[in-house]
């Protein structure tokens, strides 16, 4: 697909930043074994030139480079660039492959998950390599270490930063010997004049999610509601029930244990509504006045970049916060926090939300466990404001509690109880709650999380651009949670609908 048909595949931004931030964690990495010098040879346009890659690269081996990034290898039609190849002496070379995971030291499943995860990608780039004429000496694969915390003067040690794994001897034996039927495998699929019938598998996500998913999808004919929507199965067993031709809710109807997956299929088949008003009350009798609703948006930097945090420590730079006096309070006061994307920005935000935010006031929070786990964070970080911040974490209620309770589900939501599928089904044609009515770069969580990063390197036209859109969208969220708290009222007040138009 990615040969015959790569317009087909759809990248998500978190993908595109995951690609974004594998580039960042390789090029860190280049310097683990001294000064590297790069086989890199771009194009007039930006792109690489493979050909020119492989001939530089048999030039610096030839003059003994001690350590060469990018290292490229063509062999039969089959290439591959090395992240990093060190030159041991002797026609002998190690191979590193530099991943953007992370690894916790000595732990041996941790380990085995690894191995199974890249020995394709290294057992295939040992074979070219050799097939070149080379001789391999070892394997590894480069990752963070997960345990690493960057010292208070932020000087980084990239010994310690990452994890080498060797894995030679996980790589030699059986796993070589496939790996030229493999590749005659791919070419002849490569070279396929017509698409091959290809029925969805496991593999469809492991281990990584595949881009051409939707397309697979529906191009084996499975409609849009079909077992692949329901609530929190398993691949695996979604793939199991595909294979016994178990495709429709219908089909699957007799089969399902869990009441939430009951209670989905059977509001979808009848198109209903499930209310369960004493549950909504039983919820609602344990908040409070004046309400706190809170969200913080994060960033998430693969190496570390504050003092005391560690690989992709989730990292609060802002928050939304709308104040509810009481039931009838139409106005709602709001606050929020956006940080300086140059500096640490959780002293700050940590000293404004505990002078937003009273002790022993009842907050609201939608997925709590989020919210709850980065102010505890913040109370280790900074003990003077722990008691307070202690306070806070106490208080938060979750708001996405009467929907996961099967208290209340429209069939709409359908396999998700987040508030990004929530809040459409409960207000479908509403422009205020709408976030694609936002500004095109900061719909989602994951668009904030990359932009507030890249507004270091925007000019300040940019940036105010940024920080409006960032604000925008963050004060939505807590907007979004009050709206759903109103459709909650409006359920026990008997005004929410049981069926379906």
């Amino acid at each position: 697909m990615e040969i015959n048909k790569p317009e087909l595949a759809e990248i998500s931004s978190s993908v595109e930043a995951r690609f974004e931030t594998g580039t960042e964690v390789g090029i860190m990495a280049q310097k683990l074994f001294g000064e590297p010098v790069s086989a890199v040879v771009l194009n007039e346009d930006g792109t690489q030139n493979l050909t020119a890659m492989v001939r530089m690269t048999e030039k610096l081996l030839t003059n003994n480079v001690p350590v060469v990034v990018e290292a490229s290898f063509s062999y039969d039609d089959c290439y591959c660039a090395v992240d990093i190849l060190r030159n041991v002496g002797f026609n002998e070379y190690e191979l590193y492959e530099v991943k953007s995971s992370t690894h916790v030291a000595g732990d041996g499943k941790d380990f085995e998950k690894k191995v199974e995860t890249y020995l394709p990608d290294v057992a295939y780039q040992k074979w070219v390599v050799e097939k070149c004429g080379y001789t391999v000496k070892s394997v590894n694969v480069v990752c963070l270490n997960s345990e690493y915390v960057l010292p208070e003067n932020k000087d980084i040690d990239i010994n310690q930063l990452f994890v080498v794994l060797d894995m030679t001897s996980e790589i030699d034996g059986e796993v070589m010997k496939h790996i030229e039927d493999n590749i005659e495998d791919a070419k002849k699929m490569a070279e396929t004049a017509t698409e091959p019938e290809m029925k969805l598998w496991t593999g469809c996500k492991k281990p990584y999610d595949c881009p051409f998913m939707k397309y697979c999808i529906k191009n084996n004919g499975i409609p849009e509601l079909s077992v692949l929507n329901l609530y929190r199965a398993q691949w695996k067993k979604k793939i199991e029930y595909l294979n016994k031709d178990i495709i429709t809710y219908e089909d699957v109807q007799p089969l399902v244990k869990s009441e939430t997956q009951k209670m989905q299929i059977d509001c979808t088949i009848n198109n209903k509504a499930r209310i369960n008003r004493e549950g909504i009350k039983g919820f609602l009798s344990t908040l409070s006045y004046p309400l706190y609703f809170l969200d913080f948006e994060t960033m998430q930097c693969a190496v570390p970049e504050y003092a005391g945090s560690h690989p992709y420590q989730q990292i609060p730079f802002q928050y939304s916060l709308h104040i509810m006096k009481n039931r009838d309070d139409k106005t709602m006061e709001h606050r929020e926090f956006l940080g300086n994307p140059d500096e640490d920005p959780r002293r700050a935000l940590a000293e404004q939300l505990v002078n937003d935010i009273p002790d022993n006031v009842c907050v609201l929070a939608y997925n709590k466990s989020f919210e709850c786990t980065r102010i505890h964070e913040m109370a280790d970080l900074y003990p003077d404001l722990a008691p307070h911040l202690t306070c806070i974490e106490n208080n938060i209620v979750d708001l996405m509690v009467p929907f996961t309770n099967c208290c209340y589900y429209l069939p709409a939501m359908k396999d998700s109880f987040s508030i990004k599928s929530v809040l459409p089904a409960l207000y479908p044609n509403s422009d205020e709650l709408n976030y694609h009515n936002l500004n095109e770069n900061v719909q989602n969580g994951a668009q904030a999380m990359n932009v507030f990063p890249a507004m270091r390197t925007m000019n300040e036209s940019q940036r105010a651009e940024m920080r409006k859109a960032l604000l925008a969208y963050c004060k939505l969220d807590t907007l979004a949670m009050v709206r759903v708290l109103d459709k909650l009222y409006e359920a026990v007040s008997g005004q929410g609908v049981s069926l379906l138009d």
